[in-house]
C-alpha cells in the first residue's frame, strides 16, 4: 500500500497513516486536536493563517485527496485555491498549502 507524507521546509515530515486525516490547529478550549496539527510543525506563525478546521486528507486505496472544509485562508494544491468541500487529487511532487503554510507531497 502506498504511503503519503508531506515535507514542510527542509526536514519536517508528516506521514499520513489513516484513511481520514484532519488538518488544522489544536484548540484546547474546544477540545479539538487534529491529526495534523500544523502548529507542532512550525505553522504557528499568525501570518500563515491556518484554521482550526482547515482540511481533510483522504486515502482511498492507493489514491490520496484533500478537501478544504471551509477554512478562512484557503487550501491550495500547486498554487490553485480549492473550492470548499470539493476533493482534489494529490500526486507525488505536488505542493500542498494550508493558508500560507506549505509542503511537498511524497507518495511511494
Amino acid at each position: 500500500v502506498p504511503t503519503m507524507s508531506i515535507v514542510f521546509g527542509d526536514t519536517t515530515r508528516f506521514s499520513v497513516h489513516d484513511d481520514v486525516t484532519n488538518v488544522g490547529r489544536a484548540d484546547v478550549a474546544q477540545n479539538w486536536q487534529p491529526e495534523l496539527d500544523v502548529i507542532s510543525l512550525g505553522g504557528g506563525d499568525p501570518n500563515f493563517g491556518v484554521s482550526r478546521h482547515q482540511a481533510v486528507i483522504r486515502r482511498d486505496g492507493a489514491a490520496f485527496s484533500v478537501i478544504d472544509v471551509g477554512s478562512t485562508n484557503g487550501t491550495y494544491v500547486n498554487g490553485h485555491l480549492l473550492e470548499y468541500n470539493k476533493a482534489s487529487d494529490l500526486h507525488d511532487g505536488d505542493t500542498l498549502a494550508f493558508g500560507a503554510f506549505s509542503g511537498t507531497i511524497k507518495i511511494g
